[in-house]
């Protein structure tokens, strides 16, 4: 049964890796196309290219480092199941930091819009009104 489960297991590590090479293919021809690509929400507007740039990279330690986890019949059980989780590591970090700028974004595009333009007069003119 051990036998069976480290089968799905490095199953499944096989096709997150396809999986993210070939998103990995895509983001590197989008990269290579684009000096900057501006996303706005709201009234701001972002540059995505430099989270392209760090999805790459992260994304590439993850394939080198899950290569080498694969390799099991060449470097041994133990330290290819240590490079797979040291890919792992780097593939959890991307998302972690996704999520991260991605929020970061969506509260400075929010609060920039809702509390900038908002009011349809200054805040001179809300004192001149409200007396």
């Amino acid at each position: 049964m051990s036998k069976k489960k480290s089968s799905d297991d490095t199953r499944k590590e096989e096709i997150r890796g396809l999986f993210v090479l070939g998103l990995l293919a895509v983001l590197s021809s989008i990269r290579i196309q684009n000096n900057e690509m501006i996303v706005g929400i709201g009234q701001a507007s972002f540059n995505i290219i430099p989270w392209i740039d760090i999805t790459i990279v992260l994304w590439s330690f993850y394939a080198f480092f899950m290569v080498l986890g694969l390799s099991e019949d060449l470097i041994g059980k133990s330290i290819s199941s240590s490079f797979r989780e040291v890919s792992k590591t780097f593939l959890g970090l991307n998302y972690v930091l996704l999520v991260f700028l991605s929020l970061l974004t969506f509260i400075v595009g929010f609060f920039t819009t809702t509390t900038l333009y908002s009011s349809p007069c200054s805040p001179t003119c809300l004192l001149h009104n409200n007396q």
